[in-house]
Protein backbone atom coordinates (compact mmCIF):
# COMPACT_ATOMS: atom_id res chain seq x y z
CA UNK A 1 0.00 0.00 0.00
CA UNK A 2 2.65 2.13 1.05
CA UNK A 3 4.22 1.76 -2.78
CA UNK A 4 1.39 2.40 -4.49
CA UNK A 5 0.99 5.75 -2.27
CA UNK A 6 4.34 7.03 -3.21
CA UNK A 7 3.72 5.82 -6.88
CA UNK A 8 0.65 8.15 -6.76
CA UNK A 9 2.16 11.05 -5.56
CA UNK A 10 5.25 10.75 -7.70
CA UNK A 11 2.92 11.05 -11.01
CA UNK A 12 0.91 13.39 -9.30
CA UNK A 13 4.76 15.44 -8.75
CA UNK A 14 5.52 14.84 -12.50
CA UNK A 15 1.94 15.98 -13.50
CA UNK A 16 2.86 19.40 -11.50
CA UNK A 17 5.78 20.17 -13.29
CA UNK A 18 4.95 19.43 -16.55
CA UNK A 19 1.83 21.63 -16.03
CA UNK A 20 4.32 24.51 -14.07
CA UNK A 21 7.12 24.19 -16.98
CA UNK A 22 3.85 24.53 -19.79
CA UNK A 23 2.91 27.72 -18.21
CA UNK A 24 6.26 28.90 -17.62
CA UNK A 25 7.15 28.06 -21.19
CA UNK A 26 4.06 29.65 -22.33
CA UNK A 27 4.26 32.78 -20.30
CA UNK A 28 8.04 33.26 -21.31
CA UNK A 29 6.72 33.03 -24.82
CA UNK A 30 4.35 35.66 -24.40
CA UNK A 31 6.92 37.77 -23.25
CA UNK A 32 9.40 37.70 -25.44
CA UNK A 33 6.95 38.21 -28.21
CA UNK A 34 6.43 41.28 -29.44
CA UNK A 35 2.56 42.69 -29.95
CA UNK A 36 1.98 43.36 -33.32
CA UNK A 37 0.70 47.05 -34.44
CA UNK A 38 -2.01 47.44 -36.54
CA UNK A 39 -1.44 50.43 -38.75
CA UNK A 40 -4.48 51.97 -39.77
CA UNK A 41 -4.96 51.88 -43.65
CA UNK A 42 -5.46 55.36 -45.51
CA UNK A 43 -8.06 55.73 -47.96
CA UNK A 44 -7.43 57.96 -50.45
CA UNK A 45 -10.43 59.38 -52.41
CA UNK A 46 -10.24 61.57 -55.41
CA UNK A 47 -13.11 63.09 -58.03
CA UNK A 48 -12.03 62.82 -61.14
CA UNK A 49 -13.77 64.91 -64.00
CA UNK A 50 -15.04 63.10 -67.11
CA UNK A 51 -13.84 64.51 -70.17
CA UNK A 52 -15.71 66.59 -72.05
CA UNK A 53 -17.57 65.87 -75.10
CA UNK A 54 -15.77 67.51 -78.40
CA UNK A 55 -18.48 68.97 -79.93
CA UNK A 56 -18.80 68.13 -83.78
CA UNK A 57 -17.25 70.79 -86.45
CA UNK A 58 -19.70 71.65 -88.62
CA UNK A 59 -19.27 71.66 -92.10
CA UNK A 60 -17.89 74.62 -93.90
CA UNK A 61 -21.11 76.44 -95.74
CA UNK A 62 -21.20 75.81 -99.82
CA UNK A 63 -21.18 78.80 -100.87
CA UNK A 64 -22.69 78.67 -104.52
CA UNK A 65 -21.16 80.74 -107.24
CA UNK A 66 -23.20 83.01 -109.14
CA UNK A 67 -23.16 82.15 -113.06
CA UNK A 68 -22.85 85.68 -114.39
CA UNK A 69 -23.57 85.59 -118.34
CA UNK A 70 -21.04 86.05 -120.38
CA UNK A 71 -21.48 89.07 -122.79
CA UNK A 72 -22.51 87.48 -126.10
CA UNK A 73 -19.26 89.05 -128.48
CA UNK A 74 -20.71 91.09 -130.98
CA UNK A 75 -21.19 89.75 -134.55
CA UNK A 76 -18.00 90.16 -136.88
CA UNK A 77 -18.66 92.45 -139.53
CA UNK A 78 -17.86 91.03 -142.76
CA UNK A 79 -14.41 91.81 -144.48
CA UNK A 80 -14.74 94.35 -147.61
CA UNK A 81 -13.71 92.43 -150.63
CA UNK A 82 -10.57 93.80 -152.34
CA UNK A 83 -10.08 95.35 -154.98
CA UNK A 84 -10.12 93.43 -158.43
CA UNK A 85 -6.32 93.90 -159.94
CA UNK A 86 -6.22 96.32 -163.17
CA UNK A 87 -5.22 94.27 -166.31
CA UNK A 88 -1.77 95.24 -167.04
CA UNK A 89 -1.00 95.57 -171.00
CA UNK A 90 1.44 92.58 -171.66
CA UNK A 91 3.69 93.26 -174.53
CA UNK A 92 4.80 90.26 -176.41
CA UNK A 93 8.22 88.42 -175.23
CA UNK A 94 10.83 88.92 -177.97
CA UNK A 95 11.86 84.66 -178.12
CA UNK A 96 15.16 84.08 -176.78
CA UNK A 97 17.14 82.28 -179.49
CA UNK A 98 17.81 78.50 -178.26
CA UNK A 99 20.98 77.64 -177.17
CA UNK A 100 22.80 75.62 -179.30
CA UNK A 101 23.11 71.73 -178.77
CA UNK A 102 26.24 70.34 -177.56
CA UNK A 103 27.36 67.69 -180.13
CA UNK A 104 28.20 64.56 -178.11
CA UNK A 105 31.41 63.19 -178.12
CA UNK A 106 32.42 60.39 -181.11
CA UNK A 107 32.97 57.15 -178.87
CA UNK A 108 36.39 56.19 -179.11
CA UNK A 109 36.65 52.67 -181.19
CA UNK A 110 38.17 50.20 -178.96
CA UNK A 111 41.80 48.49 -180.61
CA UNK A 112 40.54 45.23 -182.19
CA UNK A 113 41.94 42.49 -180.08
CA UNK A 114 45.34 41.37 -181.30
CA UNK A 115 44.39 37.70 -182.85
CA UNK A 116 46.69 34.77 -181.72
CA UNK A 117 49.32 34.39 -183.61
CA UNK A 118 48.82 31.31 -185.94
CA UNK A 119 51.31 28.23 -185.51
CA UNK A 120 54.07 28.86 -188.78
CA UNK A 121 53.40 25.68 -191.65
CA UNK A 122 56.26 23.88 -192.05
CA UNK A 123 57.58 24.80 -195.13
CA UNK A 124 59.54 22.37 -196.91
CA UNK A 125 62.62 23.59 -199.01
CA UNK A 126 61.90 24.58 -202.38
CA UNK A 127 63.57 22.72 -204.93
CA UNK A 128 64.71 25.78 -207.98
CA UNK A 129 64.54 24.58 -211.47
CA UNK A 130 67.20 26.49 -213.41
CA UNK A 131 65.80 28.29 -216.24
CA UNK A 132 66.69 27.66 -219.69
CA UNK A 133 70.08 28.96 -221.10
CA UNK A 134 69.53 32.16 -222.90
CA UNK A 135 70.52 31.65 -226.57
CA UNK A 136 73.36 34.35 -227.16
CA UNK A 137 72.62 37.52 -228.77
CA UNK A 138 73.09 37.75 -232.68
CA UNK A 139 75.40 39.83 -234.11
CA UNK A 140 74.29 42.69 -234.85
CA UNK A 141 73.21 43.91 -238.14
CA UNK A 142 71.63 46.56 -239.48
CA UNK A 143 68.15 44.71 -239.12
CA UNK A 144 66.02 45.09 -236.15
CA UNK A 145 65.33 41.57 -234.93
CA UNK A 146 62.58 40.92 -233.85
CA UNK A 147 62.23 39.75 -230.06
CA UNK A 148 61.83 35.99 -229.39
CA UNK A 149 58.80 34.53 -227.12
CA UNK A 150 59.39 35.33 -223.95
CA UNK A 151 60.77 32.55 -221.71
CA UNK A 152 58.11 30.98 -219.57
CA UNK A 153 58.44 31.55 -215.59
CA UNK A 154 59.84 29.32 -213.16
CA UNK A 155 57.01 27.37 -211.07
CA UNK A 156 56.77 28.65 -207.93
CA UNK A 157 57.88 26.70 -205.46
CA UNK A 158 55.22 24.25 -203.75
CA UNK A 159 54.14 25.12 -200.24
CA UNK A 160 53.97 22.08 -197.98
CA UNK A 161 50.35 21.07 -195.92
CA UNK A 162 50.27 22.44 -192.39
CA UNK A 163 50.93 19.63 -190.17
CA UNK A 164 48.11 20.52 -186.77
CA UNK A 165 49.49 18.81 -183.30
CA UNK A 166 46.85 16.41 -182.86
CA UNK A 167 45.51 16.30 -179.43
CA UNK A 168 46.42 13.05 -177.72
CA UNK A 169 42.51 11.27 -177.07
CA UNK A 170 41.54 10.76 -173.93
CA UNK A 171 40.93 7.11 -172.66
CA UNK A 172 37.35 5.78 -172.37
CA UNK A 173 36.04 5.22 -168.55
CA UNK A 174 36.57 2.13 -167.26
CA UNK A 175 32.98 0.03 -167.92
CA UNK A 176 31.15 0.09 -164.12
CA UNK A 177 28.62 -2.65 -163.17
CA UNK A 178 26.45 -1.95 -160.25
CA UNK A 179 25.72 -4.55 -157.86
CA UNK A 180 23.22 -6.92 -158.18
CA UNK A 181 20.67 -9.24 -155.99
CA UNK A 182 18.61 -11.00 -158.78
CA UNK A 183 20.95 -13.85 -158.81
CA UNK A 184 19.16 -17.12 -158.22
CA UNK A 185 21.64 -18.68 -156.52
CA UNK A 186 22.00 -16.13 -154.23
CA UNK A 187 18.48 -17.27 -152.24
CA UNK A 188 18.02 -13.79 -150.85
CA UNK A 189 14.86 -14.27 -148.11
CA UNK A 190 12.08 -12.15 -148.82
CA UNK A 191 11.21 -9.05 -146.19
CA UNK A 192 8.81 -10.31 -143.55
CA UNK A 193 5.71 -8.23 -143.32
CA UNK A 194 5.34 -6.97 -139.72
CA UNK A 195 1.85 -8.28 -138.30
CA UNK A 196 0.49 -4.76 -136.71
CA UNK A 197 1.34 -3.32 -140.37
CA UNK A 198 -0.64 -5.79 -141.85
CA UNK A 199 -3.59 -5.24 -139.37
CA UNK A 200 -3.41 -1.69 -139.58
CA UNK A 201 -3.36 -2.12 -143.67
CA UNK A 202 0.01 -0.02 -144.37
CA UNK A 203 2.01 -0.65 -147.54
CA UNK A 204 3.83 1.14 -149.19
CA UNK A 205 8.02 1.00 -151.18
CA UNK A 206 10.82 1.16 -149.41
CA UNK A 207 14.10 2.77 -151.53
CA UNK A 208 17.02 1.12 -149.09
CA UNK A 209 20.39 2.64 -150.04
CA UNK A 210 23.22 -0.32 -149.32
CA UNK A 211 26.81 -0.37 -149.24
CA UNK A 212 27.89 -3.89 -151.21
CA UNK A 213 31.32 -4.71 -150.56
CA UNK A 214 33.47 -6.24 -153.02
CA UNK A 215 32.58 -9.97 -151.11
CA UNK A 216 28.88 -8.75 -151.80
CA UNK A 217 28.17 -8.42 -148.44
CA UNK A 218 26.08 -5.66 -146.83
CA UNK A 219 27.54 -3.33 -144.92
CA UNK A 220 25.98 -0.48 -144.03
CA UNK A 221 22.10 0.17 -144.74
CA UNK A 222 19.80 3.22 -144.79
CA UNK A 223 16.55 4.44 -146.25
CA UNK A 224 16.25 6.93 -148.85
CA UNK A 225 12.91 7.39 -149.41
CA UNK A 226 10.39 6.13 -146.75
CA UNK A 227 7.11 4.35 -147.24
CA UNK A 228 5.41 6.92 -144.91
CA UNK A 229 5.54 3.81 -141.90
CA UNK A 230 8.46 3.14 -139.67
CA UNK A 231 7.62 -0.58 -139.10
CA UNK A 232 7.89 -1.29 -142.89
CA UNK A 233 11.24 1.22 -143.43
CA UNK A 234 12.84 -0.65 -140.20
CA UNK A 235 11.83 -3.97 -141.98
CA UNK A 236 12.98 -3.16 -145.44
CA UNK A 237 16.48 -2.08 -144.11
CA UNK A 238 17.09 -5.26 -142.06
CA UNK A 239 15.80 -7.85 -144.35
CA UNK A 240 18.67 -5.64 -147.08
CA UNK A 241 21.59 -6.11 -144.21
CA UNK A 242 20.52 -9.54 -144.36
CA UNK A 243 20.99 -10.27 -148.11
CA UNK A 244 23.79 -11.16 -149.83
CA UNK A 245 25.07 -9.30 -153.80
CA UNK A 246 26.86 -9.95 -156.65
CA UNK A 247 29.76 -7.29 -156.15
CA UNK A 248 29.72 -3.88 -158.27
CA UNK A 249 32.92 -4.28 -160.86
CA UNK A 250 34.76 -1.07 -162.31
CA UNK A 251 36.98 -2.21 -165.11
CA UNK A 252 36.20 -6.30 -164.32
CA UNK A 253 37.70 -5.36 -160.87
CA UNK A 254 35.06 -5.46 -157.97
CA UNK A 255 34.76 -2.76 -155.32
CA UNK A 256 32.49 -1.86 -152.49
CA UNK A 257 29.80 0.77 -153.88
CA UNK A 258 26.50 2.26 -153.26
CA UNK A 259 23.23 0.22 -154.45
CA UNK A 260 19.83 1.31 -154.39
CA UNK A 261 17.13 -1.67 -153.39
CA UNK A 262 13.28 -1.10 -154.00
CA UNK A 263 11.36 -3.34 -151.45
CA UNK A 264 7.66 -2.82 -151.74
CA UNK A 265 4.90 -4.02 -149.41
CA UNK A 266 1.29 -4.81 -150.36
CA UNK A 267 -1.56 -6.41 -149.44
CA UNK A 268 -2.47 -9.12 -151.67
Amino acid sequence: MMLKGRSVVAIAACVLALHAAALWALHAGLASRKPEVVLPVQMLARLVEPPRPIAPVPPPPVTQQATVPRPTPPAAKPRPAPPRPKPVARTAATPKPAPPTPTPPKPTPMPAPTPAPAPLPVVAEATTTPAAPVAAAAPSSGKPVAPGPAADPAPAPAAATAVAAAAPARPAPAPIELPSSDAQYLQNPRPRYPPISVRLREQGTVLVDVLVSDQGLAREAKVQTSSGFFRLDNAAVSTVLTWRFVPGKRAGVAQSMWFTVPITFAIQ
